[in-house]
């Protein structure tokens, strides 16, 4: 199992690095932790881990012929850190398009990945991370340009296909600001306020010593409140690997046939009962779940339980699937069953793609009831403002699908022809 997430913010000096870190030893007690640094133009976390003179770095396995992604990984504080240079010349001979398959290698021995981001989002190589993440833990400053920036962030990440697993509110002063503004930033952002940090002089000390917060002031209030985000990430378990194989089989091989899906323990009501995924021609079809007897995405949703899965996958002859490809409830839609089993934006988009005229991806509902307008503050009426907020969100959709376009990266993202816009 493997969940990859985006530690993002949008704009310089919410402590987002420091997040990553702190997140990372959190988690570290009850999973595996790779941590990445894929700020490749402004790479700092080296400093924070105590790796300022590590001979190789995340730079050189992303230069032309450069060594495997296992030479520039590194066991510090009961986690594996990968580290990123800070020269120039590494930064220009470094192909961002060589982050996909160091990732993919890090994956592979890894419960937790944390991809710590650019702020900005201006170039591949920065928004990369959120490409390549299944969700993104967002760092602000509860600030109306932290706030807008993060708005801006979680815009592009949604234009990909990932989902926010929450919000950490960093470097706070007053918790009771913070307090009247969670409920909407969490209807805003699509993820709860997973902690609430206060402004800690302990942060600035530990960089200064080469560690991570939780190394060099486990018992701070900020450190806790660290350990409750990390608590409140709900890690997702689950070989979404055998999953994604099966249904890329599929795709590749055209298959009419159906997939059937059986967790290998019963960790959920019904979880021990199997999922069926019909294609057709390669393309999932009808979805239906025995334990719920639900079909159609609410019998993904379902089978989207905790693994490990058996996967199986069986070829039959077109005239089975006679009188039931007609039952509009069991029906999916085409990139659904790779987005919310495998967790596989490209496979799902490569889905799409193929699928029969007709058949394309509903798009989700994103629609919300904003509460009247709160009147506690600027930031409080900078969120009640939604025509405001709506703005901001619909500019950064449209320039997520402009610069896909400019940086071949159209086939990652989640709404291509920008249907959900």
């Amino acid at each position: 199992m493997v969940e990859a997430f985006a530690v993002a913010s949008g704009k310089g000096g919410t402590g987002k690095t420091t997040s990553t870190l702190a997140l990372g030893m959190a988690l570290a007690d009850d999973h595996d932790v790779t941590v990445v640094d894929a700020d490749t133009g402004m790479a700092n976390l080296l400093f924070h881990a105590g790796l300022a003179d590590v001979e190789t770095t995340l730079h050189d396995v992303l230069a032309p012929g450069g060594p495997p992604v296992e030479a520039a990984t590194y066991e510090r504080f009961g986690m594996r850190v990968v580290p990123c240079g800070t020269s120039l010349a590494g930064f220009a001979n470094a192909d961002p398009g060589r982050l996909r398959a160091a990732v993919a290698t890090l994956a592979a021995d890894a419960d937790v990945l944390l991809l710590d981001s650019p702020a900005a989002l201006g170039s591949k190589a920065a928004v990369l991370p959120v490409v390549l993440a299944d969700r993104a833990v967002l760092v602000l400053q509860p600030t109306i340009p932290a706030l807008s920036d993060g708005l801006k962030v979680q815009e592009y990440a949604r234009s990909y296909g990932t989902d926010t697993a929450g919000v950490i509110f960093n470097r706070v002063t007053d918790p009771a600001a913070v307090d009247r503004i969670a409920d909407r930033a969490a209807s805003y952002f699509g993820g709860p306020t997973l902690a609430t940090v206060p402004e800690s002089d302990a942060a600035g000390a530990a960089r200064r010593t080469g560690e991570p917060l939780l190394a060099h002031a486990p018992g701070s209030a900020a450190a806790e409140a660290y350990r409750t985000a990390a608590d409140r990430i709900d890690v997702r378990a689950g070989e979404a690997g055998a999953v994604a194989d099966r249904f890329r089989s599929a795709l590749d091989r055209e298959l009419t046939g159906y997939v059937v899906l059986e967790p290998q323990e019963a960790l959920l009501l019904d979880g021990g009962e199997p999922a069926v995924i019909t294609f057709e021609g390669g393309i999932p079809v009808l979805a239906y779940h025995t334990g719920s007897d639900r079909g159609g995405p609410p019998a993904l949703a379902d089978a989207a339980t905790p693994g490990p899965y058996g996967v199986d996958l069986y070829a039959v002859d077109r005239s089975a699937f006679e009188g039931i490809s007609v039952a509009e409830a069991l029906r999916v839609p085409p990139g659904m069953p790779a987005e919310r089993l495998a967790d596989d934006p490209d496979l799902a988009a490569r889905t799409r793609e193929a699928a029969p005229a007709g058949r394309v991806r509903e798009p989700p509902d994103r629609a919300g009831t904003a509460d009247a307008p709160d009147r506690h503050g600027a930031v409080e009426s900078f969120l009640a403002d939604t025509e405001k907020i709506e703005a901001i969100r619909e500019q950064a959709r449209e320039e997520a699908r402009q610069r896909a376009a400019d940086w071949g990266l159209t086939d990652a993202l989640d709404d291509p022809d920008g249907r959900d816009a």
